[in-house]
């Protein structure tokens, strides 16, 4: 099993889908098969982009009264399944994949 990862933390206002297509091959002949963008409109470029084939989400046991959406504004529903819920420390840990 490649356990090979990359962290994203582009700027998500300079990436545009051809760069986005450049970086994941690039990755991909480097052999990093995980990559774990951070930040909204990161995330964002890669949905749009058909980029992300799972999503971890994290819950924290906070309820706050305003907020921004968790992905910003999305042009299409995503289709998600869940793989598993599980518990890490008070954090509840939901792990999804995309749906076709």
């Amino acid at each position: 099993m490649n356990n090979l990862c990359w962290f994203c933390t582009i700027r998500a206002d300079v990436l545009s889908p051809t760069y986005l297509d450049g970086l994941v091959t690039d990755l991909d002949e480097r052999g990093i098969k995980h990559v774990y963008p951070d930040g909204g409109r990161l995330i964002q470029s890669f949905i749009h982009a058909g980029r992300v084939d799972a999503f971890i989400i994290s819950v924290a046991p906070v309820l706050v009264d305003t907020g921004h959406c968790l992905f910003g504004e999305l042009t299409q529903d995503v289709p998600l399944r869940l793989d598993s819920a599980t518990t890490v420390g008070g954090f509840a840990q939901l792990r999804y994949t995309v749906g076709q």
